[in-house]
């Protein structure tokens, strides 16, 4: 059985065990991209697309935020995280930060 994964639009056998350097390549070969490019510290925007294609593909198919970074590179598994959940990083300040605002503007 298959199941469309509609945030990167690859097929991913649910149940089955894929083969996460396999899953990572095909990743690059459909966005024209080399693999090593992928894993390069580089952070223009087509390389990070990519990457964060890459890694949620890799998570659809059940695989583990260290082993996706080790895969993109050797990255922290926090920093797959935060490629897969931008706003990871904001919750925790912008409700303070709110907070402060709306103290301020009573006044």
């Amino acid at each position: 059985m298959f199941d469309v994964s509609p945030t990167a639009g690859f097929i991913v056998a649910s149940g089955a065990h894929n083969d996460p350097e396999r899953l990572f390549l095909e990743v690059c070969s459909a966005n024209g991209m080399r693999p090593s490019v992928v894993r390069s510290p580089r952070r223009d925007r087509a390389v990070v697309n990519v990457r964060r294609q890459a890694a949620r593909v890799l998570r659809d198919a059940g695989c583990s935020y260290p082993e996706i970074g080790r895969l993109l590179g050797g990255r922290h598994h926090a920093t797959i995280m935060q490629l897969l959940n931008p706003d990871m990083g904001r919750r925790k300040y912008l409700p303070r930060k709110l907070a402060g605002m709306a103290r301020e503007e009573s006044r």
